[in-house]
């Protein structure tokens, strides 16, 4: 009798707890809302077709929270001075709209500019997004060429060396003019036309400069509305009189014991005499002298290689001295090397 009494207990339990509301069971991840913004820019890249330079671009990009938590705007970065932004609000509630502002100051441009600024935010998926403008910039003073070049020039050459540079400006710009300098001795200016609108000018080069790079600046400065200055970079390379030809010679593969000659040729340029007085080299494998072709002005270097007296990969160096009292002795680059060993 008691057994049928804990059967029939038992029995009833079991419908108790069948019979418990769905509502006490846990929920699902999938049932919990987590509040989250999210950032969301309509159009990130805005282009301004051409203006002309001095112009202020002002655009106004628009940012949305698609999120269902407060968007929350930390900071604005531009990418540089030029660039200004300002948003409406550092707070856009879920389905709201902001407007970001960015400003250019296209004074200091010319030519195609592309200009990003970046946007903080809250949102923890996409902390960091980029709004871009960009466009043509169109400027008041063209200058051409706007760098000065003077390749190979050989010291003391009698040759005159100069470029033409032209100069013009917008008549609508507000500047004229004003004056062309070159602080360096070594660059001087000889104007040819000048006007408030156009100017046209000579840049010549001293000859006499030492042997290197030369790299100097002319300043063309403005008036009127506004004063300003430009830069025009000057760059010459100044080669010695004499030369090597070729200036590196290589012996490839060296193998076996018979000897291994090269030549090259020596060549004064200038209009001064100059004789080889010594050609020495650095490894004791190598061995060289010259010949004339024409006293003071071409001979023939040679270089020999005893291959039997090389241990390692060759890298030598060749040098020819002169009785030249302003040029320097000459190198020559010597290479070879030693076949795999099996």
């Amino acid at each position: 009798m008691r057994r049928q009494q804990i059967r029939q207990n038992l029995s009833r339990l079991i419908l108790a707890l069948v019979a418990v509301p769905c509502f006490l069971a846990r929920p699902s991840a999938a049932d919990v809302s987590i509040p989250k913004p999210q950032v969301k820019i309509e159009n990130p890249v805005f282009d301004f077709g051409t203006v002309a330079q001095g112009v202020r671009v002002s655009h106004n990009f628009v940012i949305k929270n698609t999120g269902n938590s407060d968007l929350m705007i930390h900071r604005i970065v531009p990418a540089c001075g030029c660039t200004a932004a300002s948003t409406s609000g550092d707070v856009i509630a879920p389905g709201k709209d902001g407007i970001i502002k960015v400003d250019l100051d296209t004074s200091d441009f010319s030519g195609e500019k592309l200009k990003l600024v970046r946007v903080f935010t809250n949102d923890m998926e996409d902390p960091s997004v980029g709004i871009t403008i960009k466009g043509n910039i169109e400027p008041n003073v063209v200058i051409e060429p706007a760098r000065v070049t003077f390749n190979a020039v050989v010291r003391g050459s009698s040759e005159p060396q100069s470029r033409r540079v032209n100069v013009s400006v917008k008549p609508d710009s507000g500047l004229q003019i004003a004056e062309v300098k070159s602080f360096s001795k070594l660059v001087s200016v000889k104007m040819l036309e000048q006007s408030a609108q156009k100017a046209s000018f000579d840049v010549i080069l001293d000859t006499t400069a030492p042997v290197g790079e030369v790299r100097e600046r002319l300043v063309i400065n403005f008036k009127g509305s506004k004063e300003m200055s430009l830069n025009v970079p000057v760059f010459a390379n100044i080669e010695g009189t004499l030369r090597l030809s070729p200036a590196t010679i290589s012996f490839g593969v060296i193998e076996g014991t018979d000897a291994m000659e090269r030549s090259v040729k020596f060549e004064n340029l200038g209009s001064a005499p100059i004789s080889i007085k010594k050609v020495s080299s650095n490894d004791p494998a190598l061995t060289a002298d010259y010949s004339v072709i024409k006293e003071g002005q071409n001979y023939v270097v040679r270089v020999k290689l005893d291959p039997t007296k090389v241990s390692k990969d060759l890298r030598a160096l060749v040098t020819v001295t002169t009785d030249s009292k302003t040029e320097p002795p000459l190198s020559l680059n010597v290479y070879g090397i030693l076949p795999p060993k099996s």
